[in-house]
């Protein structure tokens, strides 16, 4: 499968809001705003997909993967090169990117179009948003601690929040009894 046929992750979602079935209640500040930080996050997407490609393509690392006595240096750098893309598995740095590109598409495309259908029922949403989109200063991503990320991981639903829910913070001792944290209680 190709990746312009591989299937969108939210196709159910999107059909259902083209077609009236799926309703979204935001003021025009937060469509500006989560457009726009999708915009954001597809350019930091596409960034990380070209250190990947970059990654699989370089020729020389400097791990003996040129001496034949060396067998370890060979399967390193293959390894490396593999995951930064062109896993046999489709497991690899660039190709788990293009799924996340897929989504934030996604996500923007499903606001776009809600966005459009207010605008089109009611002229004073659409007045305000063509007004903002005009004069709300952008916005950088929050700025957080690696605390404050392991957090914010640990209150998400499902796998990621029971596996970052426990994780050892300044104020929670190791996960591993009689080994500290670096730097807690000094």
């Amino acid at each position: 499968m190709t990746d312009s046929e591989a299937p969108r992750p939210m196709a159910n979602l999107l059909a259902a809001v083209r077609e009236g079935g799926a309703t979204v209640a935001m003021n025009p500040e937060n469509f500006i705003y989560i457009d726009r930080d999708c915009e954001y996050f597809k350019g930091v997407i596409n960034r990380i997909t070209m250190i990947a490609d970059a990654v699989s393509l370089q020729s020389h690392w400097g791990l003996g993967e040129g001496n034949t006595k060396m067998v370890s240096g060979r399967t390193l750098v293959d390894r490396f090169k593999g995951k930064a893309n062109g896993s046999a598995d489709g497991n690899s740095v660039w190709q788990i990117m293009q799924d996340h590109l897929r989504i934030v598409e996604d996500i923007q495309e499903f606001h776009r179009i809600a966005r459009e259908r207010m605008m089109q029922a009611d002229s004073d949403f659409a007045a305000e948003f063509n007004r903002l989109n005009e004069t709300l200063p952008d916005r950088g991503p929050a700025e957080r601690t690696p605390e404050q990320a392991l957090e914010a991981l640990g209150r998400m639903p499902g796998v990621l929040g029971d596996l970052y829910g426990s994780a050892p913070s300044a104020t929670t001792p190791s996960l591993w009894p009689g080994v500290p944290l670096p730097g807690v209680g000094q």
